[in-house]
Parts: structure tokens; C-alpha cells; sequence
């Protein structure tokens, strides 16, 4: 990944298969991404340099494998496998009101096969800026490159049954 040309071509693959822009990329060396950007970077790198990639950026709070988890899920539960808000622990399963969709406001999204929560904040033309907790990088993408879920209204650790409702305030 300290090859320029390499980094370049990552991040063509990524703006081509995902729309992720490069400015995200470039950010990405310095700042922890919310676990679908990396993990979508994960994807378009070489084997061996996901751990330089980690080490780099900080992108520490990701689970490995939540495949564990996602056997419990019920309807309209997602893994969340980051801390990009900030009030729900990594890897608790979210409920979501797939009836409600912000189009401005927190909201579950999807992006590259995972799930975050993510505040929406539209921009001019067809972009929106993904903001998270202040420990991540914020995300600008077209309103196609990613799918709003719904409403995030409460979560639960795994093996637990009792749900916490999401206060979803700045």
C-alpha cells in the first residue's frame, strides 16, 4: 500500500464499484472509517496489507467475524460492527423502522453488503455527507451509492432478549 500507483488503483476500483470518492480513500490512511467504507477497502486490497491498512488509519474497532452474531437476528435486525455512534456498543444488534427513512437524520444504512448508522446531512446536487461520532472520518457519496434501511429504535447485545431505545440526538 506505500506504492502510489497501488493506492491509486484501489481507489479507482473503489470509486468504479461503489462510488466511493477518492478524498475518502486518502482520508481513510489517517482517520478510522465506519466498518463498511473499510471493509469495502478491505476488498479491493492485496492480501497482508489489511493489517497495515488497520495500523495506519485506526481502524481498530471492527469485529473480525460477525457471522456469529448475525445467526440472531430477528426481522429487521442488522449487526452493527463499529462505534460510529458512539452510544451503541460494537457488534450489538440494532432494530430498525424500515417505515421510517430520513432522508436528513440518523438512520441504519447499508453500504458495500454492512450496516452503520449513520446522521444524513443532503448537500447541493446528488450528495450526502454520512456524519458520525467524532472518533470517524465523515463520508461524502451520491444518494445511490448507499441504502437507507430505516430508523434506527433500539438495540440489544447478542443472547440478550431486553432492547435499549436508540436516542438518536447530536
Amino acid at each position: 500500500m506505500k506504492n502510489e500507483k497501488t493506492w491509486q488503483e484501489i481507489k479507482d476500483e473503489l470509486f468504479e464499484k461503489y462510488q466511493l470518492p477518492p478524498e475518502a480513500v486518502d482520508h481513510s490512511k489517517r482517520y478510522p472509517l465506519a466498518y463498511p467504507f473499510a471493509k469495502a477497502i478491505f476488498e479491493c486490497t492485496e492480501p497482508g496489507s489489511m493489517e497495515e491498512f488497520i495500523v495506519e488509519g485506526g481502524n481498530i474497532f471492527y469485529l473480525a467475524d460477525p457471522s456469529e452474531i448475525k445467526k440472531q437476528l430477528g426481522e429487521n435486525e442488522f449487526v452493527v460492527c463499529d462505534r460510529a455512534y458512539s452510544h451503541i456498543p460494537m457488534g450489538s444488534i440494532v432494530k430498525v423502522n424500515p417505515d421510517k427513512r430520513p432522508r436528513v437524520g440518523f438512520a441504519l444504512i447499508e453500504f458495500a453488503g454492512e450496516v452503520t448508522i449513520a446522521y444524513l446531512h443532503p448537500r447541493p446536487g446528488n450528495i450526502v455527507r454520512l456524519v458520525f461520532n467524532e472518533m470517524y472520518e465523515d463520508v461524502f457519496l451520491p444518494k445511490d451509492a448507499f441504502k437507507v434501511l430505516g430508523k434506527p429504535i433500539g438495540y440489544r447485545m447478542p443472547g440478550e432478549t431486553e432492547v435499549t431505545p436508540v436516542y438518536t440526538v447530536l
